[in-house]
């Protein structure tokens, strides 16, 4: 993401020696991008092996996952929930449609937007990846508690919030 924005110190928490919110203080062990990226690396990659078989990638997962959670779904507004750029974007549902995993439809509401759908190939193809997803996600959380797995879902969704909304100033 391009700094194209300088974002304010509202709700900032107060910074303390070693928790890497000192101003000039590095600290990577304690630098939440970075534990975040290590994080889903790990992840990703065992769910990377798990989509092998099936000839998918990260990124067809992602578009399959959030069709199935979202049903039809804009291009503009998948390739928010994604986190991938239209332009790659648009490779991928391509791909996806020449191997009938999902459909276009022109939307009800506006007939300029162009949704995405599962086809009943895709909704396979979820069926089959999500047991191994899950299994994965279980094990990468199952040294945390139930209220810390809440706790951390509520911080996750308060950051993603803040900088999504800070995004699109």
């Amino acid at each position: 993401m391009t700094a194209h924005f300088v974002p304010k110190d509202e709700g900032a928490p107060k910074a303390e020696a070693g928790d890497g919110n000192v101003p000039g203080e590095f600290n990577l062990p304690s630098f939440i991008p970075y534990l975040l990226n290590r994080v889903t690396n790990h992840m990703n990659d065992e769910v990377r092996k798990s989509l092998k078989p099936l000839r998918l990638s990260i990124k067809q997962w992602r578009v399959l996952a959030v069709l199935q959670s979202r049903g039809s779904t804009s291009l503009t507004e998948l390739s928010i929930l994604t986190v991938t750029d239209q332009s790659t974007l648009s490779r991928v549902v391509k791909q996806m449609e020449e191997r009938g995993l999902i459909y276009r439809e022109v939307a009800d509401q506006d007939g300029r937007v162009i949704n995405l759908n599962l086809t009943p190939s895709g909704q396979a193809a979820f069926n089959k990846v999500w047991p191994m997803a899950h299994q994965i996600y279980q094990w990468g959380t199952s040294d945390l508690s139930a209220e810390e797995l809440a706790v951390l879902r509520a911080v996750l969704q308060k950051m993603l919030l803040r900088v999504t909304r800070a995004h699109y100033l």
